[in-house]
């Protein structure tokens, strides 16, 4: 470091045969500070060369469908090729072999660069580049919002959607003045906000008239909703709409509330319409129906072992006799060797698949349990005379002494208390098997099914409500909503009165037993063996007994299932 005419530091950095920058200084701090700056510099010209600026966030050209995103992305590629060639002819023109830039440069191609071009597309086709946001989005401008006089004006531009106002999935009519409607919306809405809905009846022989009807909100989860919750709407009319024959449309209107400030707009379609000649018939909401029972479970997910899917069907299939059927949601849990299973019931009529995948989508608890249950709730008001909800590693089991009709007959002829039946659970411990069982005579435990080999049943009750959980079987025409374990939306006789006083609660005549954590378990399950003679044991510190009522149920249930679909192979 020198000092000039003026008296002030001035820096002389020269250029070293080999490019290299050197300066002087005396002051080893200096140097540093001045080796920091230039590093900083030379970032600076790369990255300029390499990145192409924007003046503020309106120049940023954001592409849609109509921008020509591919032509704009290799223009710019092309440009920024250019810049990088004569950058590098920069850095080689202070070398004695100017000829090692060209070369350098001759190996990245233009071709090349075309080749790149279109690898790149081919991974990434078409790139979502947006400008501001353009789509619904807000719908008015608040003067205040960009006036001065209240200081600065600041700028929020929302982009994308972070979740939606409300999310239709199915809708259904209810009788000959209501409908349901089953979707999702948003948890912090609900929860933080209050979003409105509303529903009219358009004649299609009068289009100009719409019948404005009354929305009864539920929200089913109990709280359970994650980024979405499950929201069905009861739509009623003060008379009777669509009976005549001359067809018709439900409209729903989704709102953000009364108390909304954002101006985002609301939603207005068409949930639900009835074509002319399709004559509305009362006594599809009454028995007799075409099934005394219909299954409705939860979404089936993840890595699913056919072989206790199998066991479980033919079992459920067998307790519910002849007239039941199966509605079954696939979230994804259903690949080519559960079709196997499922196939000769699903061509007998005694199954109906229903595809749910698209569910992964919209973020709801539990895979969209609640969504599922709801639906099939609806779906079954018009088919069956009781509904029965539990899980694919759950069996229902009847004391010896009693039938499933003649259960279900009884507590339907009990009056108020015959809406729902809820039964309790008999909790199975999930690898301890017995390990010499007198009626089991085959010894290779791989083909014995899950009901023969687990069976172990927790006595202890360590549920946080202090008692067993339940499952339950409802008269759907009863329900206004559901939910996984019960239902607290039912048509009550008399104003606030409790779903207790409307159920009946079994536990000895029927139950059912849970094998809990066996279903995504593809392998063998029995990994401790307890000798029969032990009634009484402690496993996971957690009160036990031995319990082979199933056992006694197994040959049955093969019997049967050789019956009705023939021969399957023992492990699948």
């Amino acid at each position: 470091m020198e000092k000039g005419n003026s008296g002030k530091p001035s820096w002389k950095p020269f250029l070293a045969p080999h490019s290299k920058l050197v300066m002087k200084s005396k002051s080893p701090e200096m140097k540093i500070t001045i080796g920091v700056v230039m590093i900083m510099g030379i970032a600076a010209v790369v990255m300029s060369s390499y990145y192409l600026p924007f003046d503020d966030l309106n120049s940023l050209l954001l592409c849609r469908k109509d921008y020509h995103c591919n032509e704009q992305l290799q223009k710019l590629h092309m440009e920024q090729h250019k810049q990088g060639q004569n950058h590098m002819r920069h850095i080689f023109a202070a070398d004695d072999d100017y000829q090692q830039a060209e070369d350098h440069l001759q190996r990245n191609s233009t071709s090349e660069l075309s080749e790149q071009l279109d690898q790149e597309q081919q991974v990434v086709s078409e790139p979502h580049i947006l400008r501001e946001w353009e789509m619904p989005a807000v719908t008015e401008t608040r003067e205040w919002e960009d006036d001065q006089g209240y200081g600065i004006p600041t700028r929020f531009v929302p982009m994308g959607t972070a979740s939606f106002l409300w999310i239709h999935f199915s809708a259904y009519r209810g009788s000959s003045n209501s409908f349901a409607v089953v979707g999702l919306g948003p948890k912090p809405l609900h929860v933080y906000g209050d979003p409105g809905f509303e529903c009219y009846w358009e004649p299609e022989d009068a289009k100009s008239m719409k019948i404005v009807g009354n929305v009864t909100v539920f929200l089913p989860d109990w709280g359970f909703g994650r980024q979405y919750t499950t929201v069905v709407l009861n739509c009623t009319f003060e008379s009777d709409v669509g009976v005549n024959g001359t067809g018709g449309q439900l409209e729903v209107v989704a709102t953000h509330g009364s108390l909304d400030t954002t101006g985002l707009q609301d939603v207005r379609y068409v949930a639900l319409t009835e074509q002319p000649g399709e004559y509305y018939n009362d006594s599809i909401f009454h028995a007799p129906f075409k099934y005394e029972y219909l299954y409705c479970g939860s979404p089936w997910f993840g890595v699913l072992s056919p072989q206790r899917i199998r066991e479980w069907l033919s079992y459920t299939m067998m307790v519910l006799g002849p007239l039941s059927h199966f509605i079954l949601y696939d979230a994804g849990g259903i690949e080519d060797e559960h079709r196997r299973i499922l196939n000769p019931w699903i061509k007998m009529g005694r199954v109906t698949l229903m595809n749910l995948r698209g569910e992964a989508r919209y973020d709801a608890f539990y895979y969209n349990q609640f969504l599922v249950v709801n639906d099939c709730l609806f779906r079954s008001k018009t088919l069956a005379n009781w509904t029965f909800y539990f899980d694919a590693d759950e069996y229902v089991h009847i004391h010896w002494n009693h039938t499933l009709d003649s259960i279900m007959k009884e507590i339907q002829n009990s009056g108020v208390k015959g809406m729902q039946v809820m039964f309790e659970q008999r909790p199975m411990h999930h690898n301890s098997c017995v390990a010499n069982h007198p009626w089991i005579t085959d010894r290779n435990e791989s083909r014995l099914w899950t009901m023969e080999k687990l069976t172990y049943r927790r006595t202890q009750i360590t549920e946080a409500q202090g008692h067993m959980n339940m499952k339950y079987a409802i008269q759907a025409k009863y329900a206004m909503a559901t939910g996984v374990h019960r239902s607290e939306n039912l048509m009550f006789p008399r104003p606030g009165m409790d779903p207790d006083e409307v159920t009946t609660f079994e536990d000895w005549r029927m139950h059912y037993y849970h094998y809990h954590n066996t279903i995504n378990h593809l392998g063998e399950v029995c990994l401790d063996f307890i000798d029969a003679s032990v009634n009484e044991t402690k496993l996971q510190n957690v009160t036990h007994i031995f319990d082979d009522t199933m056992v006694w149920v197994a040959p049955a249930v093969k019997q049967f299932e050789l019956k009705m679909i023939g021969q399957l192979p023992p492990v699948l």
